[in-house]
């Protein structure tokens, strides 16, 4: 629960923001991040004896009405980008053991889309964040395809497959559910209930 007070705190609609434990990672370390990032860059830092999203980063895309919104990230799998993000994965390394922790959120409608990323090197931390733009069309295209009473979709950054996996979709409908993505059969399959309450 703290950590998602903390996602909902550093979420801008309209901004890419980078959040980030300051306990972990050196000011200067971020400043740099800014510096070199091809669009204006939010930065908020965050200690750990405040509520955490469990990661040192924490990477806010903004909020997306329909596909073509989505453009925009396009280029977040850029060259340009990538020096960014080979600053960020960096400057973990330098803090921390692995794995190298980053989570990243952007809305979608409706649609809360979270992803998380455990790399065991700087590289595959690049590489995971330079396959943002995938990652967006593939949890786009399985939102749509969910009921529309979906609040949450949620993927992993598998750096052996080297790509990103979609996990679960949560959401509520007289009652709360949670399906997860069976990735031999490319379907969702619904786990458990809850009955919510009136």
């Amino acid at each position: 629960m703290k950590g998602t007070r903390l996602r909902r705190l550093f979420y801008r609609p309209d901004e890419l923001v980078v959040g980030y434990d300051e306990g972990v990672l050196q000011p200067q370390d971020i400043r740099r991040v800014r510096d070199i990032a091809p669009i204006p860059l939010r930065t908020m830092p965050f200690r750990r004896g405040e509520p955490d999203p469990g990661a040192p980063v924490l990477l806010t895309l903004g909020s997306f009405g329909g596909r073509e919104d989505l453009s925009v990230l396009e280029a977040l799998g850029s060259e340009q980008w990538r020096e960014v993000w080979r600053r960020i994965a960096g400057a973990l390394a330098a803090a921390v053991q692995p794995p190298l922790r980053t989570m990243v959120r952007f809305n979608y409608r409706r649609v809360i889309i979270r992803g998380d990323v455990q790399a065991a090197t700087p590289e595959d931390l690049i590489n995971a964040l330079t396959q943002l733009p995938l990652l967006a069309k593939s949890a786009v295209e399985a939102a749509e395809g969910l009921p529309p009473e979906t609040q949450l979709l949620t993927a992993r950054f598998d750096p052996q497959a080297g790509q990103w996996i979609l996990e679960s979709a949560y959401g509520y409908q007289g009652r709360k559910w949670v399906r997860r993505f069976d990735s031999a059969r490319e379907e969702w399959v619904e786990m458990r209930e809850r009955q919510g309450s009136s």
